[in-house]
């Protein structure tokens, strides 16, 4: 009993005698949950941005959401109606000059050869502005003949002849067809020559032969009529 007396004096604990005795250890405290937004973040997790890094921030987001297109002059469309420098505004000057007069030379062609002509079609050049300008066309034309009607066939070479050369300046390539509708004319007229040339001597013949035969009915008749008279005489 008294070991058992010093024993609980020292461990500050008393048992009764026979029991058994057990030390109690504290319950670990849990740590207390933050409560968190809709999105998932801690409330304490939260960041303060200075002044300055909102406005890179702000400077790069600006940058990102902004894009343009190009055009083949290398000029964005956002930039098309930027003010152009004096060489850019020569240019377009120049452009614009250049696509009239390929729009006006080729529908010149296209009326002065209808029918036989096609629709123009142009070869373009982006400007400075970027926009598009004619720098170039053509028109297509047929310059076939028209087979068995040398007739028909002058007067198509006559109609190519005035689309090639209906503009005041024509080209290279305009004079070319014109040539080649002058040969074509001078091979239709030789033709329809031919053909008259054949003609009349068809007629001729048909002429003689019709005399002949007038000839011999007259002749047959006045011997008729010698021998009617013979006869009565």
């Amino acid at each position: 009993m008294l070991l058992e007396a010093i024993n609980a004096s020292l461990t500050g604990r008393i048992t009764p005698a026979g029991s058994t005795s057990s030390t109690a250890r504290p319950k670990p405290v849990e740590p207390i949950q933050q409560p968190t937004r809709d999105t998932g973040q801690s409330i304490g997790d939260r960041v303060s941005i200075s002044p300055e890094a909102r406005s890179i921030q702000a400077a790069k987001k600006s940058e990102n959401s902004e894009f343009s297109t190009y055009d083949k002059s290398g000029r964005s469309s956002a930039g098309a109606n930027q003010e152009l420098t004096q060489e850019e505004q020569q240019k377009v000057d120049e452009l614009k000059k250049r696509d009239q007069e390929v729009r006006t030379h080729e529908m010149q062609h296209k009326t002065a050869g209808a029918p036989y002509t096609s629709g123009p079609t142009y070869e373009y050049e982006n400007g400075p502005d970027g926009k598009r300008y004619a720098v170039g066309g053509s028109v297509d034309i047929d310059t076939s003949e028209i087979e068995g009607d040398p007739q028909a066939t002058i007067e198509k070479a006559q109609k190519i002849k005035a689309a090639a050369t209906a503009p005041a300046e024509p080209s290279s390539e305009d004079r070319a067809v014109a040539a080649e509708a002058s040969a074509m004319e001078m091979r239709a007229k030789q033709d329809l020559q031919k053909e008259q040339t054949e003609n009349t001597e068809e007629n001729s013949k048909t002429g003689q032969t019709k005399s002949g035969f007038a000839q011999y009915a007259k002749a047959a008749y006045a011997g008729t009529m010698a021998a009617s008279l013979n006869i009565s005489a």
